[in-house]
């Protein structure tokens, strides 16, 4: 839904939003661990092959999840269209390996509990 409903917007924050959005929907921590590192995390652990790869996608989400907060609380500075293209292809990549593993998803718990089990792997 989120991710369909950044295509229909004009302004680039309102899309970066709903990206994000979309990225917290598959991710969110069912408990009070802190929102934007554990989402920058498992999407690092769900699209990084490596461990140089996570590190620099986790980094970057976590940027990204910042920006989120200025621009949900009133920030007047513009999006990077660079920021949005990685967020944009970022939510793709995520969409499509969720899509390649739907065979062990069934509930959103199965999500986390297949990034519990590639944290301890």
């Amino acid at each position: 839904y989120w991710s369909g409903k950044s295509q229909t917007h004009m302004d680039l924050e309102n899309e970066f939003l709903n990206l994000i959005t979309c990225l917290e929907v598959f991710f969110t921590p069912p408990g009070g661990d802190p929102i934007s590192s554990t989402i920058a995390e498992s999407v690092a652990l769900w699209l990084g092959s490596n461990l140089e790869e996570r590190i620099k996608i986790r980094k970057r989400i976590k940027k990204l999840y910042t920006r989120r907060s200025e621009v949900s609380h009133g920030s007047t500075d513009p999006i990077k269209t660079e920021d949005l293209a990685y967020l944009q292809t970022i939510t793709i990549n995520v969409m499509k390996k969720m899509i390649e593993r739907r065979s062990e998803i069934s509930e959103k718990e199965d999500i986390g509990r297949l990034i519990d089990n590639q944290k301890l792997g």
